[in-house]
Protein backbone atom coordinates (compact mmCIF):
# COMPACT_ATOMS: atom_id res chain seq x y z
CA UNK A 1 0.00 0.00 0.00
CA UNK A 2 2.87 2.36 0.90
CA UNK A 3 4.54 1.67 -2.45
CA UNK A 4 1.33 2.42 -4.33
CA UNK A 5 0.97 5.72 -2.42
CA UNK A 6 4.54 6.77 -3.31
CA UNK A 7 3.95 5.94 -6.98
CA UNK A 8 0.77 8.04 -7.00
CA UNK A 9 2.54 11.01 -5.38
CA UNK A 10 5.39 10.82 -7.89
CA UNK A 11 2.87 10.59 -10.73
CA UNK A 12 1.05 13.70 -9.48
CA UNK A 13 4.34 15.60 -9.17
CA UNK A 14 5.25 14.69 -12.76
CA UNK A 15 1.80 15.75 -13.97
CA UNK A 16 2.23 19.12 -12.25
CA UNK A 17 5.57 19.60 -14.01
CA UNK A 18 4.14 18.67 -17.43
CA UNK A 19 1.15 20.96 -16.91
CA UNK A 20 3.50 23.80 -16.01
CA UNK A 21 5.56 23.31 -19.16
CA UNK A 22 2.41 23.00 -21.26
CA UNK A 23 1.64 26.61 -20.33
CA UNK A 24 4.67 27.79 -22.31
CA UNK A 25 3.85 29.64 -25.53
CA UNK A 26 6.61 29.82 -28.13
CA UNK A 27 6.69 32.78 -30.52
CA UNK A 28 7.30 32.21 -34.28
CA UNK A 29 11.00 32.22 -35.10
CA UNK A 30 11.05 32.59 -38.87
CA UNK A 31 13.96 31.18 -40.86
CA UNK A 32 16.54 30.86 -38.05
CA UNK A 33 16.79 28.30 -35.25
CA UNK A 34 17.27 30.83 -32.47
CA UNK A 35 15.11 33.68 -31.19
CA UNK A 36 15.79 35.66 -28.02
CA UNK A 37 14.58 38.63 -26.01
CA UNK A 38 16.85 41.40 -24.74
CA UNK A 39 18.26 41.84 -21.26
CA UNK A 40 16.74 40.32 -18.13
CA UNK A 41 14.20 42.64 -16.39
CA UNK A 42 13.40 44.41 -19.71
CA UNK A 43 9.84 43.66 -20.86
CA UNK A 44 9.62 42.91 -24.60
CA UNK A 45 6.07 44.31 -24.73
CA UNK A 46 5.28 47.71 -26.24
CA UNK A 47 3.61 50.26 -23.92
CA UNK A 48 0.18 49.29 -25.30
CA UNK A 49 1.01 45.61 -24.64
CA UNK A 50 -0.12 44.82 -28.20
CA UNK A 51 3.35 44.13 -29.67
CA UNK A 52 6.23 41.89 -28.63
CA UNK A 53 9.81 42.53 -29.78
CA UNK A 54 12.47 39.86 -30.04
CA UNK A 55 15.52 38.97 -32.08
CA UNK A 56 16.23 36.21 -34.59
CA UNK A 57 19.84 35.05 -34.64
CA UNK A 58 21.84 33.28 -37.33
CA UNK A 59 24.24 31.29 -35.17
CA UNK A 60 26.87 30.90 -37.92
CA UNK A 61 27.63 34.56 -38.60
CA UNK A 62 25.86 36.17 -35.59
CA UNK A 63 23.67 38.39 -37.75
CA UNK A 64 19.98 38.63 -37.09
CA UNK A 65 16.73 40.53 -37.36
CA UNK A 66 14.44 42.24 -34.88
CA UNK A 67 10.85 41.02 -35.14
CA UNK A 68 7.83 42.97 -33.99
CA UNK A 69 4.99 40.54 -33.34
CA UNK A 70 1.30 41.43 -33.20
CA UNK A 71 0.24 40.08 -29.83
CA UNK A 72 -3.32 41.42 -29.88
CA UNK A 73 -4.63 38.76 -32.25
CA UNK A 74 -1.72 36.31 -31.72
CA UNK A 75 -1.51 35.71 -35.44
CA UNK A 76 1.72 35.29 -37.36
CA UNK A 77 1.85 38.86 -38.56
CA UNK A 78 5.05 40.86 -38.27
CA UNK A 79 4.87 44.62 -38.49
CA UNK A 80 8.60 44.91 -39.13
CA UNK A 81 11.64 42.74 -39.71
CA UNK A 82 14.72 44.89 -39.07
CA UNK A 83 18.19 43.51 -39.96
CA UNK A 84 20.83 43.63 -37.22
CA UNK A 85 24.55 42.88 -37.55
CA UNK A 86 26.95 41.27 -35.08
CA UNK A 87 24.41 40.41 -32.43
CA UNK A 88 25.22 39.06 -28.98
CA UNK A 89 22.89 36.24 -27.88
CA UNK A 90 23.66 37.14 -24.25
CA UNK A 91 21.37 40.21 -24.35
CA UNK A 92 20.06 40.04 -27.91
CA UNK A 93 20.47 43.52 -29.42
CA UNK A 94 19.64 45.09 -26.02
CA UNK A 95 16.45 46.14 -27.77
CA UNK A 96 13.78 48.05 -25.87
CA UNK A 97 10.71 50.22 -26.48
CA UNK A 98 11.09 53.97 -25.98
CA UNK A 99 7.43 54.48 -26.92
CA UNK A 100 4.76 52.68 -28.93
CA UNK A 101 6.44 53.39 -32.28
CA UNK A 102 10.10 53.90 -31.37
CA UNK A 103 12.61 51.16 -30.57
CA UNK A 104 16.27 51.44 -29.59
CA UNK A 105 18.82 48.69 -30.18
CA UNK A 106 22.50 47.84 -30.60
CA UNK A 107 23.52 47.21 -34.21
CA UNK A 108 27.05 45.85 -34.33
CA UNK A 109 29.80 46.36 -31.81
CA UNK A 110 29.80 50.15 -31.63
CA UNK A 111 26.54 51.52 -33.09
CA UNK A 112 23.21 52.28 -31.40
CA UNK A 113 20.16 52.84 -33.61
CA UNK A 114 16.83 54.54 -32.98
CA UNK A 115 14.11 53.27 -35.31
CA UNK A 116 10.53 54.37 -36.00
CA UNK A 117 8.62 51.16 -36.71
CA UNK A 118 5.47 53.00 -37.79
CA UNK A 119 7.31 54.88 -40.56
CA UNK A 120 9.97 52.16 -41.08
CA UNK A 121 12.51 54.93 -40.69
CA UNK A 122 15.92 55.11 -39.03
CA UNK A 123 15.81 58.19 -36.79
CA UNK A 124 19.39 58.30 -35.50
CA UNK A 125 22.70 56.44 -35.18
CA UNK A 126 24.88 56.89 -32.10
CA UNK A 127 28.48 55.84 -31.57
CA UNK A 128 28.81 53.63 -28.49
CA UNK A 129 27.34 50.74 -26.53
CA UNK A 130 23.75 50.79 -25.28
CA UNK A 131 22.99 50.77 -21.57
CA UNK A 132 20.81 47.99 -20.14
CA UNK A 133 18.13 50.13 -18.45
CA UNK A 134 17.32 53.46 -20.08
CA UNK A 135 14.82 56.23 -19.33
CA UNK A 136 12.01 57.63 -21.50
CA UNK A 137 13.69 59.63 -24.30
CA UNK A 138 17.11 59.29 -22.59
CA UNK A 139 19.66 56.67 -23.61
CA UNK A 140 22.68 55.65 -21.57
CA UNK A 141 25.71 55.31 -23.84
CA UNK A 142 29.10 53.84 -23.01
CA UNK A 143 31.97 55.04 -25.16
CA UNK A 144 34.94 52.85 -24.33
CA UNK A 145 38.48 52.74 -25.65
CA UNK A 146 37.17 51.42 -29.01
CA UNK A 147 34.94 54.45 -29.55
CA UNK A 148 35.35 56.42 -32.77
CA UNK A 149 35.19 59.65 -30.76
CA UNK A 150 38.19 58.57 -28.66
CA UNK A 151 36.62 60.22 -25.59
CA UNK A 152 35.87 57.27 -23.29
CA UNK A 153 33.13 57.87 -20.77
CA UNK A 154 29.45 57.51 -19.87
CA UNK A 155 27.10 59.68 -21.91
CA UNK A 156 23.36 60.39 -22.12
CA UNK A 157 21.73 60.83 -25.51
CA UNK A 158 18.47 62.82 -25.67
CA UNK A 159 16.08 61.41 -28.28
CA UNK A 160 14.01 64.62 -28.31
CA UNK A 161 16.94 67.03 -28.50
CA UNK A 162 19.03 64.72 -30.71
CA UNK A 163 22.26 65.38 -28.88
CA UNK A 164 24.44 63.75 -26.25
CA UNK A 165 26.18 64.99 -23.14
CA UNK A 166 29.05 63.58 -21.12
CA UNK A 167 28.05 62.38 -17.64
CA UNK A 168 31.50 61.34 -16.49
CA UNK A 169 34.71 60.47 -18.33
CA UNK A 170 36.77 57.33 -17.82
CA UNK A 171 39.59 59.61 -16.67
CA UNK A 172 37.46 61.15 -13.92
CA UNK A 173 36.06 57.73 -12.95
CA UNK A 174 39.57 56.38 -12.55
CA UNK A 175 40.55 59.37 -10.40
CA UNK A 176 37.49 58.89 -8.13
CA UNK A 177 38.06 55.16 -7.68
CA UNK A 178 41.84 54.93 -7.66
CA UNK A 179 42.60 58.17 -5.80
CA UNK A 180 46.41 58.39 -5.66
CA UNK A 181 47.14 54.68 -6.19
CA UNK A 182 49.47 54.60 -9.22
CA UNK A 183 48.97 50.83 -9.55
CA UNK A 184 45.20 51.24 -9.99
CA UNK A 185 43.76 51.52 -13.49
CA UNK A 186 40.18 51.63 -14.75
CA UNK A 187 39.64 48.64 -17.02
CA UNK A 188 35.99 49.14 -18.01
CA UNK A 189 32.43 49.86 -16.90
CA UNK A 190 29.42 47.64 -17.62
CA UNK A 191 25.67 47.24 -17.21
CA UNK A 192 24.66 50.89 -17.18
CA UNK A 193 21.22 51.44 -15.62
CA UNK A 194 19.15 54.49 -14.76
CA UNK A 195 17.49 54.71 -11.37
CA UNK A 196 13.68 54.74 -11.51
CA UNK A 197 13.56 58.54 -11.18
CA UNK A 198 16.26 58.97 -13.85
CA UNK A 199 18.42 61.12 -11.56
CA UNK A 200 21.20 58.58 -10.90
CA UNK A 201 23.00 55.89 -12.82
CA UNK A 202 24.23 52.53 -11.58
CA UNK A 203 27.00 50.52 -13.21
CA UNK A 204 29.64 47.88 -12.67
CA UNK A 205 33.25 49.04 -12.40
CA UNK A 206 36.24 46.84 -13.24
CA UNK A 207 39.59 47.99 -11.84
CA UNK A 208 43.07 46.51 -12.16
CA UNK A 209 45.17 47.11 -9.06
CA UNK A 210 48.52 45.77 -10.09
CA UNK A 211 47.67 42.31 -11.40
CA UNK A 212 44.51 41.98 -9.29
CA UNK A 213 41.08 42.57 -10.80
CA UNK A 214 38.61 44.31 -8.46
CA UNK A 215 34.93 44.89 -9.20
CA UNK A 216 32.29 47.12 -7.63
CA UNK A 217 28.70 48.17 -8.09
CA UNK A 218 28.65 51.96 -8.27
CA UNK A 219 26.06 54.74 -8.15
CA UNK A 220 26.64 58.22 -9.56
CA UNK A 221 24.20 61.14 -9.09
CA UNK A 222 26.13 63.73 -11.10
CA UNK A 223 28.12 64.90 -8.10
CA UNK A 224 29.39 62.02 -6.02
CA UNK A 225 30.05 58.31 -6.47
CA UNK A 226 29.32 55.60 -3.92
CA UNK A 227 30.29 51.96 -4.27
CA UNK A 228 29.72 48.54 -2.72
CA UNK A 229 30.77 44.96 -3.37
CA UNK A 230 29.67 43.71 -6.77
CA UNK A 231 26.17 42.42 -7.44
CA UNK A 232 26.66 40.85 -10.89
CA UNK A 233 22.98 40.93 -11.83
CA UNK A 234 20.88 43.61 -10.22
CA UNK A 235 17.52 45.37 -10.43
CA UNK A 236 16.84 48.93 -9.30
CA UNK A 237 13.48 49.51 -7.60
CA UNK A 238 11.96 52.44 -5.71
CA UNK A 239 12.77 50.83 -2.35
CA UNK A 240 16.30 49.64 -3.10
CA UNK A 241 18.62 47.61 -5.28
CA UNK A 242 18.02 43.87 -5.56
CA UNK A 243 20.82 41.62 -6.72
CA UNK A 244 22.64 38.35 -6.33
CA UNK A 245 25.27 38.07 -3.59
CA UNK A 246 26.83 34.61 -3.26
CA UNK A 247 23.91 33.39 -5.43
CA UNK A 248 21.28 34.61 -2.94
CA UNK A 249 18.89 37.49 -3.56
CA UNK A 250 19.91 40.51 -1.50
CA UNK A 251 18.19 43.85 -1.05
CA UNK A 252 20.39 46.92 -0.56
CA UNK A 253 19.08 50.41 0.18
CA UNK A 254 19.65 53.05 -2.52
CA UNK A 255 22.52 54.63 -0.56
CA UNK A 256 24.31 51.27 -0.11
CA UNK A 257 24.18 51.65 3.69
CA UNK A 258 22.23 48.55 4.68
CA UNK A 259 21.48 45.15 3.17
CA UNK A 260 19.06 42.29 3.73
CA UNK A 261 19.54 38.71 2.54
CA UNK A 262 16.43 37.06 1.05
CA UNK A 263 16.38 33.28 1.16
CA UNK A 264 16.08 32.71 -2.59
CA UNK A 265 18.84 31.65 -4.98
CA UNK A 266 19.00 33.78 -8.13
CA UNK A 267 21.09 34.34 -11.24
CA UNK A 268 19.49 36.40 -14.03
CA UNK A 269 16.21 37.42 -12.42
CA UNK A 270 13.26 39.78 -12.39
CA UNK A 271 10.77 40.83 -9.71
CA UNK A 272 7.07 41.65 -9.97
CA UNK A 273 5.31 42.38 -6.69
CA UNK A 274 5.88 39.25 -4.54
CA UNK A 275 7.11 37.10 -7.45
CA UNK A 276 10.73 36.44 -8.39
CA UNK A 277 11.62 34.74 -11.67
CA UNK A 278 15.15 33.36 -11.95
CA UNK A 279 17.23 31.04 -14.07
CA UNK A 280 19.74 28.45 -12.88
CA UNK A 281 23.24 29.22 -11.62
CA UNK A 282 26.09 29.71 -14.06
CA UNK A 283 27.38 26.49 -15.64
CA UNK A 284 24.78 24.28 -14.01
CA UNK A 285 24.13 21.11 -16.04
CA UNK A 286 20.39 21.31 -15.47
CA UNK A 287 19.06 24.66 -16.61
CA UNK A 288 15.69 26.00 -15.55
CA UNK A 289 13.35 28.93 -14.97
CA UNK A 290 11.74 29.05 -11.53
CA UNK A 291 8.95 31.26 -10.26
CA UNK A 292 9.21 31.96 -6.53
CA UNK A 293 7.38 33.95 -3.87
CA UNK A 294 9.38 36.25 -1.64
CA UNK A 295 6.72 36.03 1.09
CA UNK A 296 7.12 32.29 1.74
CA UNK A 297 10.05 31.23 -0.51
CA UNK A 298 7.91 28.65 -2.33
CA UNK A 299 9.06 27.99 -5.91
CA UNK A 300 7.54 26.37 -8.98
CA UNK A 301 9.67 25.16 -11.89
CA UNK A 302 8.44 26.59 -15.20
CA UNK A 303 10.72 24.29 -17.19
CA UNK A 304 13.89 22.29 -16.71
CA UNK A 305 16.21 20.50 -19.16
CA UNK A 306 19.86 19.70 -19.84
CA UNK A 307 20.60 21.89 -22.89
CA UNK A 308 23.24 23.66 -20.82
CA UNK A 309 25.89 23.88 -23.55
CA UNK A 310 23.66 26.13 -25.63
CA UNK A 311 23.05 28.40 -22.62
CA UNK A 312 26.56 28.70 -21.16
CA UNK A 313 28.96 28.00 -24.04
CA UNK A 314 26.94 29.84 -26.69
CA UNK A 315 25.66 32.56 -24.31
CA UNK A 316 21.94 32.05 -24.85
CA UNK A 317 21.17 33.05 -21.26
CA UNK A 318 17.54 32.61 -20.24
CA UNK A 319 17.02 36.27 -19.15
CA UNK A 320 13.57 36.22 -17.50
CA UNK A 321 11.46 39.38 -17.55
CA UNK A 322 7.93 40.15 -16.42
CA UNK A 323 5.51 42.24 -18.45
CA UNK A 324 4.99 45.65 -16.89
CA UNK A 325 1.55 44.62 -15.62
CA UNK A 326 2.95 41.40 -14.12
CA UNK A 327 0.56 39.18 -16.09
CA UNK A 328 3.16 37.40 -18.25
CA UNK A 329 6.68 36.06 -17.79
CA UNK A 330 9.01 36.11 -20.81
CA UNK A 331 12.21 34.08 -21.16
CA UNK A 332 14.55 32.43 -23.64
CA UNK A 333 13.56 28.76 -23.89
CA UNK A 334 16.07 26.11 -25.09
CA UNK A 335 14.13 23.36 -26.87
CA UNK A 336 17.04 21.30 -28.22
CA UNK A 337 20.82 21.16 -28.26
CA UNK A 338 20.96 23.77 -31.03
CA UNK A 339 17.79 25.83 -30.73
CA UNK A 340 16.48 28.43 -28.28
CA UNK A 341 13.11 30.13 -28.67
CA UNK A 342 11.46 33.31 -27.38
CA UNK A 343 8.66 32.14 -25.10
CA UNK A 344 6.31 33.22 -22.32
CA UNK A 345 3.74 32.01 -19.83
CA UNK A 346 0.59 33.76 -18.65
CA UNK A 347 0.41 34.13 -14.88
Amino acid sequence: MKIIFIVIVLFLISIKFVMSEDKIKVLPCGSYNNCVFGSYTVSPESPSKEKIMYLEIDEEDRTGAIRIYNKKNMIEKFNNIIPVSLVDPHNGARQYWNDENTIVYQDGYQTIKIFDIDKSELKAEIDGKLGLINAKNKILVKKDFHSATNSPGIYVYSILEKDESLIISYKDLEAKFCLDDEKCKLKDVWNLKFSEDGNSIFFRVDLMIGKTKTQYLAKYDGKSIIKRDLMIHYLIAKDGVYGGVDNFLTKVDLDFESSEKINLQVNHFDISSDLVATDSAYYSEIIYIKLCKMSNFECETVFSNNFDDLVWEHFYHLNPSFSDDGKRLYFNYPISENSVQAAYITL
